[in-house]
């Protein structure tokens, strides 16, 4: 068989998108991770690093434990020790798994394709919002999803999957207010409302009042 057959045997684009959207919707973490570039599981990882690196910071300067909760996002990891231990692949696929129903709720399909070169396609998909989340539900929204060529195989660049897309079906991630930020503001506090200042003047003495004649 010639290496032109063998390329053509080979899944395309959107044939390589759409096995990588089956997979997310099964809950086939593994076999999804295999379908993204190294470079964007490396990515990933070193922003999720980042992020527990910075609250465990935030956590040890104000006290509190917002990192153990933030590593509820990676199934079955509890410390960031077991964190930084996971490689890129099974670090994503933790974190796929702990939010296994949103994920499998989320339809994508395919709609098109646009080649950039031999090595680089931008694969546009359909994204519908999890009927499980009726407060967030939207109308379908076309997305692009990256792909690179190597080895004849087709890759994805998982962070747009991971990043924007989730941001807009999902929300904002909350702000995380510090303990200071979260004490009560005793000028504001119910119990004692604020007294209105008195704007009678101290000097000014009550009117004598003059008896009839």
């Amino acid at each position: 068989m010639t290496p032109r057959r063998i390329r053509r045997l080979l899944p395309s684009a959107p044939e390589t998108a759409a096995a990588f959207f089956r997979a997310l919707r099964g809950g086939r973490w593994v076999e999804a991770s295999q379908l993204a570039t190294t470079a964007s599981l490396v990515t990933f990882r070193r922003r999720k690093l980042k992020v527990g690196r910075e609250l465990s910071r935030r956590d040890a300067q104000f006290g509190g434990s917002v990192v153990s909760i933030w590593l509820h996002e990676f199934y079955g990891v509890r410390t960031i020790g077991q964190l930084r231990a996971l490689g890129p692949a099974d670090l994503l696929t933790r974190w796929w798994r702990a939010r296994s129903a949103g994920e499998r709720a989320i339809v994508r399909d395919v709609v098109g394709v646009v080649g950039d070169g031999p090595h680089v396609a931008y694969v546009v998909y359909r994204a519908s919002s999890p009927a499980s989340l009726p407060a967030r539900r939207e109308a379908p929204t076309l997305r692009v999803l990256t792909l690179a060529r190597a080895a004849d195989r087709w890759k994805i660049d998982v962070g747009q999957v991971t990043s924007a897309e989730v941001f807009a079906i999902f929300g904002p991630v909350p702000k995380l207010a510090t303990p200071e930020e979260s004490r009560p503001n005793k000028a504001l506090d119910p119990a004692r409302p604020p007294q209105p200042r008195s704007t009678a003047r101290h000097s000014e003495r009550p009117r004598r009042s003059t008896p009839g004649r």
